[in-house]
């Protein structure tokens, strides 16, 4: 199994693909409207989805299979109202698949029942995506299928983000730094490192920072790679020194929170999401010291989906490059697919662009729970509340 590691993204030398026998998908030639019109409002060329032609190729069965199953369900933390932004995309691509999507905020809810629901025999869901650290648990279960027969897994998504088993995908990465109120803080006064932030309670402490209950987010990638005296050092001078407001709000709230001035900054902040913020007027910046904490989304298919070729051409859909930029369509997600890093993707570039990262990879939760339960004792110290997953 992976463990966290210190690294930078680079985009992965894979080998040739393998040619598959394949029904034909739609000519890039002929994008349908809804890509178009999708790219339009985006306001990038057609050439940015060049070799789709190639990505979309199926292997022989899978369509007709799709097509007799007909239907498709899948799990996701995205709203309704996002999420039909990247589905009309879909449909218009493959008009005989519906897909049954749920809004399944709470990891509770999204990974565990489905995979009780597989221990007793039972099938609830085809596609799970957000598995929020917890893939290891579908592993112990033999509960996801091996997605490496997947074209665009295998050839698109870097080999850094992948697991030696194949049983997750990779479809969205995310940033996970400091959002901070521009009317507030000065840009010289941001800090280098993130030992830098806790060295400097003239600016960042006595209430100034809002800290939400997540540090599975950002904190376990520092932690681990720092080791355990720096991660408990850490987390000692982020409590103590900087006395911050320990936020029981959403991450999202936190956000606005920052934008109305009620605090200066907050951790952690999706670089997504403070974009999505920026672009309403609001004075807020996404600031991530180094290094970068790096977090991925992974998505697995149900072994005992009853939709199964449906399954996979929803997952391969959603790595290829028209998916992943419908993704970014549907709410600023940062495609995971090594043709698609560009600065049209990444809302501040310069926050991560040259900088060492911290990925999260998958993981079976040892380092994770022993920063819980170290942070947890001081989040309950400080009133805080609640737990911190």
């Amino acid at each position: 199994m992976k463990s966290l590691k210190l690294a930078a993204l680079a985009p992965a030398c894979l080998g040739t693909a393998l040619l598959l026998s394949a029904m034909p998908a739609l000519a890039q030639s002929a994008l349908p409207d809804e890509t178009k019109a999708m790219l339009k409002a985006l306001k990038f060329e057609e050439s940015i989805l060049s070799g789709l032609d190639k990505e979309l190729e199926l292997p022989a069965g899978w369509l007709d299979g799709a097509k007799k199953e007909g239907v498709v369900s899948i799990y996701t933390t995205m709203d309704q109202k996002d999420w039909s932004k990247a589905e009309k995309v879909f449909r218009a691509r493959y008009p005989d698949i519906k897909v049954e999507h749920s809004e399944v905020r709470t990891t509770t809810q999204r990974t565990l029942r489905p995979l009780v629901a597989f221990k007793e025999g039972r099938a609830i869901v085809d596609v799970i995506t957000g598995l929020s650290g917890n893939s290891f648990l579908f592993r112990d279960a033999g509960a996801f299928v091996d997605l490496n027969d997947l074209p665009n897994y295998r050839n698109n998504i870097p080999d850094e983000l992948k697991v030696s088993d194949n049983i997750t995908a990779i479809f969205r990465v995310r940033y996970w730094c400091i959002a901070y109120n521009t009317n507030k803080i000065k840009a010289a006064d941001l800090p280098k490192t993130w030992d830098d932030m806790v060295a400097n309670p003239k600016v960042w402490g006595n209430k100034k920072l809002g800290i939400g209950n997540r540090p599975n987010n950002w904190l376990v990638n520092l932690y681990t790679i720092n080791g355990e005296a720096w991660g408990k050092k850490y987390m000692d001078d982020l409590f103590g020194k900087l006395n911050p407001q320990l936020r029981k709000e959403g991450l999202s709230a936190l956000l606005n929170l920052v934008a109305a001035g009620e605090m200066d900054a907050a951790i952690p902040a999706a670089m997504d999401r403070v974009a999505q913020i920026r672009e309403t007027g609001a004075p807020v910046a996404h600031h991530c010291p180094e290094p970068v904490p790096f977090a991925v989304s992974e998505l697995g298919v149900m072994k005992n989906s009853t939709h199964i070729n449906a399954a996979k051409i929803l997952t391969n859909w959603l790595m290829s490059k028209e998916g992943q930029v419908a993704l970014f369509y549907a709410n600023d997600a940062t495609p995971a697919h090594k043709g698609l890093q560009g600065k049209e993707f990444i809302a501040f570039p310069e926050q991560v662009q040259g900088k060492k990262k911290a990925i999260a990879e998958d993981r079976d939760g040892a380092e994770e729970d022993a920063l819980l339960k170290y942070w947890e004792g001081l989040w309950l110290k400080g009133s805080g509340g609640g737990t911190a997953r």
